[in-house]
């Protein structure tokens, strides 16, 4: 399996960003003309079509990343033998609590399930993800281009647009780099860093608004079973 990396880069986490290329090995994809994060995300696809060009196999693979995420341990590892199982064509490498807020309820019914991974029909955050490399083309790109949505919200219609699923691994392989937000507003009337309904056994089941936490649920190790098969994230209001 040969999987190539990009890394989105805002300027003002450069060094950041050169950390997790030398982790990974990844192609940093840097917004020095200040484009906004989904010209970001859509450049690197663009970076990784290229890469694809070059005599690409089946199995290979393609993976965004953000610039403030930190990796699992053994995350090379822990890649190939999740990405190897995924039951999906698109794949998250992040289940987060906090965000989004209207789908954690559903996430806190079915993360003790003895399962490798979770599918929904979203893709609920950009902090990275996967695909088949031969995704990474110029048809697609176009079609994400032309949906006037940030990309995780881009990519989630284009993947209902062909009644596809996304794929979480039940521990994430990146955990969220939990600092100073760049983005002021998340677009659903509360502030990126404000208050949420977490619905965890460390909050008021009832849903109380409670600070934001911006962390995995659970975070891959060294002995991450891969095998264990999926479940779907129930279904439900998409209100919290």
């Amino acid at each position: 399996m040969s999987i190539s990396i990009a890394i989105v880069a805002h300027p003002k986490r450069r060094a950041w960003a050169h950390r997790l290329s030398v982790a990974t090995g990844g192609m940093i994809i840097p917004d020095d003309l200040g484009l906004g994060a989904k010209a970001n995300h859509l450049h690197a696809w663009e970076y990784l079509d290229n890469a694809g060009s070059l005599l690409p196999k089946q199995g290979d693979w393609g993976v965004v990343l953000e610039d403030d995420v930190v990796l699992c341990e053994d995350f090379e590892r822990n890649l190939e033998r999740m990405l190897d199982k995924a039951p999906s064509t698109v794949v998250s490498l992040y289940l987060g609590r906090g965000r989004p807020p209207q789908y954690q309820r559903r996430i806190s019914s079915v993360i003790a399930n003895d399962v490798s991974f979770i599918t929904a029909d979203a893709l609920f955050s950009g902090q990275g993800y996967a695909l088949p490399i031969g995704y990474f083309s110029a048809p697609i790109i176009d079609q994400l281009w032309g949906i006037d949505l940030p990309i995780d919200e881009a990519i989630t219609q284009w993947v209902r647009g062909w009644h596809g699923s996304v794929s979480y691994p039940k521990f994430s392989l990146i955990e969220h780099r939990d600092g100073p937000t760049l983005i002021d507003d998340h677009g659903d009337g509360q502030p990126r860093n404000g208050p949420t309904a977490l619905c965890d056994s460390d909050c008021d089941p009832s849903g109380a608004r409670l600070p934001e936490i911006r962390k995995a649920w659970l975070l891959a190790g060294h002995n991450t079973p891969w095998d264990l098969g999926s479940i779907p994230l129930p279904e439900g209001a998409t209100t919290s």
